[in-house]
């Protein structure tokens, strides 16, 4: 009897492990789809998107950043392997560098930085209005951001 019970348990283990797989591996592909659509409205390979590090250096590429930017944004493959007092520096670290290259990213897009708080806070819903929105990529001399990601004010001389 108590055998039965213990496998009925598991049973429900293994239904709740499968509902939960199946909802991490569905946000992962709508990322990853949402990923390749933006990377391919910024001129950029859609495929880039799956290869994990490669896919930051595009990232860093399209928000016209230097290369070094992708150090910070990867840290999270490092934090196993470091003291549990710089794990959690390190992850300030990639907050603070994923919030401000998305920020940069929806700048290029057009988008606002309220727009950039709902990519940071819920990329579900983000992502995909701005891959499959009608946002359109503006390059350098079509957007005007400063290297904070703020867009620079037009200094009216005229008096």
């Amino acid at each position: 009897m108590e055998y039965e019970y213990r496998l009925a348990q598991n049973n429900q283990l293994d239904t709740v492990f499968s509902i939960v797989l199946a909802i991490v591996l569905l946000l992962i592909l709508v990322y990853v789809v949402c990923t390749w659509r933006i990377y391919n409205k910024a001129g950029e390979p859609g495929w880039a998107a799956i290869i994990p590090i490669y896919s930051t250096f595009v990232f860093v590429k399209i928000i016209n950043k230097p290369t070094w930017w992708v150090i910070p944004l990867s840290v999270t493959w490092i934090n196993n392997y470091v003291p549990q007092a710089l794990s959690n520096v390190l992850n300030i670290l990639f907050l603070v560098f994923y919030a401000w290259g998305w920020n940069l990213m929806a700048k290029k897009f057009g988008k606002s930085e309220g727009f950039t708080v709902g990519i940071v806070l819920l990329p579900i819903i983000f992502l995909p209005i701005l891959a499959f929105g009608n946002a359109q990529y503006k390059n350098e001399d079509e957007i005007d951001i400063n290297e904070f990601g703020t867009k620079t004010q037009d200094v009216n001389t005229e008096s």
